[in-house]
């Protein structure tokens, strides 16, 4: 198929089929579905998911389409922002470099939402989905050729999104085109270097940019003006589109193999190679030095307090690959993320900017190391890109692997296995609605696995020695310092765990007690901070306490990890999260001691 601007796109929108389709980008379709497919499974266990998902039912309700492992129903808006969300909360999926950013996340819950609504069969639905693609593609490269800052995929993959839509309510020429301005107009322009310095939920703005794209065509349908969008019809841009429908952007993509953000990528590969080259031990490291591009040394988190700041950063996996030989999800969630041998290598990461790879980037991704040990031996690799590029690709049996790495702890294998081959054979699906069946919440999604809820115990156990090695030594004096009249001591932080420990244990047991219980938030006159005894007393009483903590949840059976609640707060919640919440807890007060050491040094030790 041939395009030209506005004429040629709006036919490419609605007239793509299934058998227009080489049979490669076929093949890269059915590959892009079975590694979203994964990495949505895989971030729906992550709070981000979570969160939005009970938004997205509550603010978009209706009954139109499934938000995926959780089973409830929302209007398409509604389930298509969930969707994209919980896959952008792993940050796994497939990507195009040259529009630094990725199209899938957009396309692919627009394209299920749209085949359940409508009953696609499957190779309606693979057409609608490669139709996205290349609609997206091209949208994104247009964005970075006219705009001059750095913007998210959801602003431009928001045209994909709604392109999908277009076509499944059989929307007009024009109101095609209006659809695709108004998703252009209201895409999330949202920055993405913002968010790469300072990382939050926000993520790649892809559940946005996916939910405002079905927003538009449905405006455009009800007869909302919102033509022309620049990004397609611009004189400047032209070129771009007319090879829609003849040069298949999708043969471009890449593939992600580890959990962390594709800039820190070739890192973790170029320390793994030196290490298994030279057989070094963690312990060894004295210090890396990672040379690489300059978008990538913004990647600047060494002790991430969550997910977010995991995956948007580049001294952890380097220092989490490092330890372990591996980057899997389960590295970017805790209890890995309070493990101090990451966090303390991590901060022995020194990212330098490198003008010859910046001059090779965005095209192409690359990095070097150089190594120390403790006995004074320096080791370097060589230039890495990332694995899973088009010059490096990752093979269909790896792409396999992948999936079964990140449904793993969440589906069992019956689930896993048919999801599986529903993926890889979606073209011969009568009704998407039995790909969209597949993706029910598993029994393994609240109370987590065996080997989930052990690391969490362990985590639990783990804490109260790192809090005591940061304080024991500590003077009555310095221990007792505050800085000012607000901010408290780490003697009355000490104390705060203490006493916030009881109050953990007690939601749990209204949890198992009642059925979705209203449970407060506790602040910190109810934790009371302020005490006069001993930091050492303290340090006994949190370690007593926490183990009245862990003996409670051992004695737990599985299925009681998922009981529920609503926190005050939160929103809904487990016994599985709250656990979470408690390590976040702790974490966020040995930060807090940690600042004030420093800040104490500062003003007494200089």
């Amino acid at each position: 198929m041939q395009s030209t601007t506005r004429g040629g796109v709006t036919e490419f929108v609605h007239q793509l089929g299934w058998d227009d389709i080489p049979s490669d980008v076929q093949e890269m379709a059915t590959r892009c579905l079975l590694d979203l497919a994964g990495t949505l499974v895989a971030g729906s266990g992550t709070e981000l998911s979570q969160i939005v998902r009970d938004a997205a039912t509550a603010i978009y309700g209706g009954d139109e389409a499934t938000l995926l492992l959780d089973g409830r129903r929302a209007s398409a808006p509604g389930a298509v922002w969930a969707n994209a969300s919980s896959i952008d909360a792993m940050d796994m999926h497939d990507g195009y470099r040259l529009a630094k950013g990725h199209a899938g996340v957009n396309v692919f819950p627009a394209a299920l939402a749209a085949g359940e609504s409508y009953a696609w069969d499957g190779r309606q639905f693979l057409a609608a989905l490669v139709m996205g693609y290349e609609i997206a593609l091209r949208a994104g490269l247009a964005l970075h050729a006219t705009a001059c800052d750095y913007h998210t995929s959801g602003a431009w993959g928001a045209l994909g999104a709604a392109a999908v839509f277009a076509r499944a309510l059989g929307l007009t020429a024009g109101e095609t085109r209006h659809a695709l301005g108004i998703a252009e107009y209201h895409g999330p322009r949202s920055q993405m270097m913002r968010v790469i310095d300072a990382p939050t939920m926000l993520k790649d703005g892809s559940g946005w940019g996916s939910m405002a794209g079905v927003v538009a065509a449905r405006l455009a349908a009800a007869g909302f003006t919102g033509a022309p969008a620049i990004t397609v019809e611009a004189a400047e841009v032209a070129p771009l589109w007319a090879t829609l429908g003849s040069e298949w952007l999708m043969r471009e993509l890449y593939f992600k193999p580890l959990a962390c953000c594709r800039w820190a990528q070739p890192a973790v590969e170029a320390v793994c190679a030196v290490i298994r080259e030279h057989r070094l031990r963690p312990e060894q490291i004295e210090e890396i030095k990672v040379y690489t591009f300059a978008a990538a040394t913004r990647l600047a988190v060494a002790r991430p307090a969550n997910t977010e700041q995991a995956q948007y950063s580049l001294p952890y996996p380097v220092a989490a690959a490092a330890m372990a030989g591996r980057l899997d999800p389960e590295q970017m969630l805790q209890p890995a993320l309070s493990d101090e041998r990451i966090l303390a290598l991590a901060e022995r990461v020194e990212m330098i900017f490198d003008p010859e790879l910046e001059a090779r980037f965005p095209a192409e991704a690359l990095a070097r190391v150089t190594m120390r040990t403790v006995g004074g031996q320096t080791v370097s690799s060589g230039v890495y890109g990332a694995r899973g590029d088009p010059a490096n690709p990752l093979a269909n049996g790896e792409i396999d692997d992948k999936f079964t790495r990140l449904t793993a702890p969440y589906l069992d294998e019956a689930r896993r296995e048919a999801l599986r081959a529903a993926c890889w054979q979606a073209a011969e699906l009568q009704d998407v609605g039995e790909l969209v069946a597949l993706f029910g919440p598993p029994a393994k999604t609240s109370a987590g696995s065996a080997q989930r809820r052990h690391a969490l115990l362990q985590a639990l156990a783990s804490a109260p020695a790192r809090i005591r090695q940061a304080v024991e030594p500590l003077a009555d004096a310095q221990a007792g310092w505050q800085p000012d009249g607000e901010t408290w001591s780490i003697r009355m932080t000490v104390a705060h765990l203490a006493h916030a420990e009881p109050l953990f244990r007690e939601r749990f047991r209204r949890m198992l007690a009642e059925e979705n219980p209203l449970v407060p938030a506790f602040g910190p006159e109810s934790a009371q901070p302020h005490s006069e005894r001993s930091i050492g007393a303290l340090l006994r009483a949190f370690e007593e306490e926490r183990q009245q903590t862990i003996a409670l949840l051992s004695e737990l059976p599985p299925a009681a990890w998922s009981r529920t609640a609503v926190h005050e707060t939160l929103g809904q919640t487990t016994i599985l999260r709250q656990v979470e919440n408690i390590l976040d807890h702790d974490v966020a007060h040995l930060g807090q001691v940690v600042e004030l050491q420093q800040k104490w040094a500062a003003l007494y030790q200089a």
